[in-house]
């Protein structure tokens, strides 16, 4: 049964009502592309990044910083389509086996790197090789292959111990992707991330230079093959229209949103959650909202020393924590969020959407929480919250969690920290903290994907009964034949993360893209910048 929401407690409303919501959101889009008009060829279009991504390799990053520069650079043998579905890439196709344990797969001909060189087996080869070992999910995929083989130059061959229904998602995943780079290149690379010499793709732009601290600019790359057809997202048909691709690097929100509105740039990573409905009021600009979603959580400690050690506690923390309020105080408008969910995939991600589980997500019952966190003994020693004021809305959830908890007599103390410092802590100092915050991908294509079922996550989460039967589930899932049984794992998964609470879910919420109305982004995702356009 869900639980009927309480009066709001005083302190988290007035809390909440002292919390600007600041929310930074990154984007994809409608329906609408805005600009319009015949496709113009020539000229540069000027991204503000909200930071250096130190890194242009997709292949290792896991940031957005290096995503969004990166994927007009970088392609993979299978890309997601607008509805997150894996189409063909650099792969012509695929057959499987009957035993589903062999996957072949024929390559487009005629593909040119960057460097000149044609795409070959042998880098595709090399190229999995390296995202087998580097990557989260290559991973999770190189337990399950027996080997690699390239019978000849334009056909790549998986064998596998065991069937993995997720292969094709995984090998189309955007976090930490399966590049395809020159065979020499990923073999002398290994693990270390790219230099910017290696920065070597198929994409239908090249890296023209990077200035650390600075900008990075991209040039058109002529030689580019395109696809013909347009499968949206990530999939099919890219244009180059601009001649350069500019990233610039400006941390202040403020100062990106007002360089849009005076011309310097074209395209903005983020803005802050409370300019987002003045700037779609400006007919200058173009905001856009998504059906995907991100999901905001807070990360509960369950090492032996801290608060949450114990399900009782972790339970309580989702029961007293009022998500609606939360939402409408640091999620940006309720246009972005509304209705509020607590599933981990979001609702247009169907192939892993459920609502399994996720009965007690709402919250917002501090007299049952009160009496959780008796019973857990939490209650006399302040809980250690690691929070950063690198992105607002993270140091925001961060009060409304302390302002709650202190509603019901329980001490905190809130410790803040940049995010790269803040995320080292967290996995490199267990006993330092009891509960943290991040947001997840509401775009996994498998449920390996999402942070909670593998142990990439910090939180030492992973152990006892909850690794041991995710471990099975998952075994469960790769091994499904149809979409209906693999979601219906996935409802498995879910209920077993709500019964076990190693993290809190805050809610779904939409990204959204703003970018000049003079911009003709014609993508459904609006960070997808390489078929983007100006028009006077």
């Amino acid at each position: 049964m869900i639980r009927p929401l309480r009066q709001r407690p005083r302190a988290l409303a007035r809390a909440i009502t002292a919390i600007i919501a600041a929310v930074a959101l990154v984007g994809c889009t409608g329906t609408s592309t805005s600009g319009g008009g015949t496709p113009v060829k020539g000229g540069t279009v000027t991204a503000a990044l909200s930071g250096d991504p130190q890194t242009l390799d997709t292949g290792l990053a896991t940031g957005q910083l290096s995503q969004i520069p990166g994927q007009n650079i970088f392609e993979q043998l299978f890309a997601r389509d607008k509805k997150f579905n894996p189409q063909p890439m650099l792969a012509k196709s695929f057959e499987l086996s009957k035993d589903r344990r062999t996957y072949t797969i024929p390559l487009r001909e005629g593909i040119t790197f960057h460097n000149g060189a044609k795409l070959t087996s042998a880098d595709v080869k090399a190229s999995i090789e390296r995202w087998l070992e580097i990557s989260a999910t290559g991973q999770q995929v190189s337990k399950d292959v027996d080997a690699l083989e390239t019978p000849d130059d334009l056909t790549f061959v998986i064998k596998l111990k065991r069937p993995r229904y997720s292969l094709i998602a995984d090998l189309a995943w955007t976090v930490q992707a399966a590049i395809i780079l020159p065979a020499d290149i990923a073999k002398a690379a290994g693990k270390s991330p790219l230099k910017n010499e290696q920065v070597i793709g198929t994409g239908p732009y090249k890296l023209d230079s990077y200035k650390a601290g600075q900008r990075i600019q991209l040039v058109r790359f002529d030689e580019y093959k395109s696809l013909d057809q347009d499968f949206g997202g990530f999939a099919g048909k890219k244009t180059a229209h601009a001649d350069k691709l500019v990233f610039v690097f400006v941390a202040d929100a403020s100062q990106r949103l007002n360089g849009l509105k005076t011309g310097q740039w074209d395209w903005v990573q983020e803005i802050n959650g409370d300019d987002i409905d003045a700037a779609k009021k400006d007919s200058s600009l173009t905001v856009r909202a998504s059906a995907v979603k991100y999901s905001n959580v807070l990360l509960l400690n369950s090492d032996d020393s801290s608060a949450f050690a114990s399900v009782d506690a972790r339970q309580a923390m989702n029961t007293l924590l009022d998500k609606e309020e939360i939402a409408k105080a640091t999620f940006g408008p309720s246009w972005l969020w509304k209705p509020l969910n607590g599933a981990l995939a979001a609702t247009s991600n169907a192939a892993l959407y459920t609502k399994a589980g996720i009965e007690s997500f709402p919250g917002g019952d501090p007299d049952a929480a009160k009496a959780l966190f008796k019973k857990a003994g939490v209650g006399s020693k302040p809980i250690r919250i690691l929070t950063s004021k690198t992105y607002p809305y993270m140091y925001q959830w961060a009060v409304a969690a302390q302002a709650a908890l202190k509603d019901i007599g329980i001490p905190s103390k809130v410790s803040v920290f940049d995010f790269p410092t803040m995320y080292e802590r967290l996995g490199t100092s267990p006993g330092s903290w009891d509960l943290s915050v991040t947001y997840l991908s509401g775009m996994a294509g498998s449920p390996g994907q999402i942070p909670w079922f593998g142990k990439e996550q910090p939180g030492s989460y992973y152990r006892g009964d909850y690794g041991s039967t995710v471990d099975t589930l998952l075994a469960k899932y790769q091994d499904s034949t149809s979409a209906e049984e693999a979601n219906g794992v996935m409802g498995e998964l879910q209920t077993k993360f709500y019964e076990t609470m190693p993290g809190v879910p805050l809610g779904g919420v939409s990204a959204v893209g703003v970018y000049s109305a003079k911009l003709t982004v014609p993508n459904d995702f609006t960070y997808v910048l390489w078929s983007a356009y100006k028009t006077n």
